[in-house]
């Protein structure tokens, strides 16, 4: 594998859920909510609700866009729908990886 000379800590990255997510640019209440970390590559992210998974802000999120490319990125902050609980929104941010510093775990890898 060409890493690029990157030679930091490395990530093996695990799928546990896939889904299909409403992706844009954060609005100015989700500006306001992200203040300090806001940054050129922030985005806000709303993905159906799910049981699969606990989303915390230690999980890394790869995006596949036909506008972005495909990026990895971390979460902010979760802002859960309090309304009807049917979906979350995430505030991201694209992570400033190494080349070479992600890998993703092929079925039953550890």
């Amino acid at each position: 594998m060409d890493d690029g000379g990157f030679s930091g800590v490395r990530y093996l990255l695990h799928l546990i859920s896939q889904n299909l997510a409403l992706v844009y640019k954060p609005s100015m209440k989700d500006i306001e909510s992200l203040g300090s970390r806001m940054s050129e590559t922030s985005l806000t992210v709303i993905l159906p609700q799910s049981n699969e998974i606990t989303v915390d802000t230690s999980l890394i999120l790869r995006i596949d866009d036909k506008r972005l490319g495909v990026g990895y990125f971390d979460v902010d902050e979760i802002i859960p729908d309090i309304q009807n609980g049917r979906y979350l929104k995430l505030l991201v941010k694209r992570h400033t990886q190494a080349k070479g510093q992600f890998t993703e775990a092929k079925d039953g890898e550890n």
